[in-house]
């Protein structure tokens, strides 16, 4: 299926693969069956700026999701809780992530307020990832999502548990913690 073959050209960083692929006609949003994820996700998910930008340009759609309910920004902010929790200083200070693919997808219109299946958006999981940079950059576009009386148009329930995960589980998998049932995932 070509489908299958245009993610795992994504999984590879294959961007000459993923060009002829899209020149033969691949739909560019199409879901593949193995991991239930579009081409966009996999390329978030890899952290690919390069492939993620070709993508958009060839008008992959920033408003798909997976089976959870997770849009590719989801993806993304996963992907910086992550990398912040490897990525340290010389001094052993925990550095802000790269969050160039956040601002691509924002840009390209993601909307920060979308909830997964356990009602958390991107902006929860940026808060409950203690990402202040991806918070920053959220937090204006979610006042765009804000409703005529001021509260947000799509908000988890007031007290619901978050499913902001504390690690990128990668691609089809769910983070351990993550269930929105207050436990640690142990």
């Amino acid at each position: 299926m070509k489908v299958r073959t245009l993610n795992e050209s994504v999984e590879r960083g294959d961007v000459d693969g993923v060009l002829a692929l899209l020149g033969e006609g691949v739909t560019v949003d199409a879901i593949d069956e193995r991991t239930g994820v579009t081409a966009l996700m996999a390329a978030v998910d890899c952290q690919s700026e390069s492939l993620v930008a070709l993508l958009l340009r060839h008008g992959a759609s920033v408003g798909g999701v997976d089976e959870r309910k997770q849009t590719a920004l989801h993806f993304a902010i996963a992907a910086a809780i992550d990398e912040r929790s490897h990525h340290f200083d010389t001094c052993g200070e925990v550095l802000e992530p790269n969050l160039t693919i956040v601002r691509m997808l924002l840009e390209a219109g993601a909307d920060p307020s979308v909830t997964d299946q356990n009602g958390a958006s991107p902006l929860d999981w940026a808060r409950n990832g203690n990402l202040p940079g991806a918070v920053q950059l959220l937090t204006p576009a979610a006042q765009s999502s804000v409703a005529p009386d001021g509260s947000p148009s799509v908000a988890p329930e007031a007290g619901a548990p978050s499913s902001a995960p504390r690690v990128n589980a990668g691609i089809g998998q769910t983070p351990k913690g993550d269930g929105g049932d207050g436990k640690d995932g142990q």
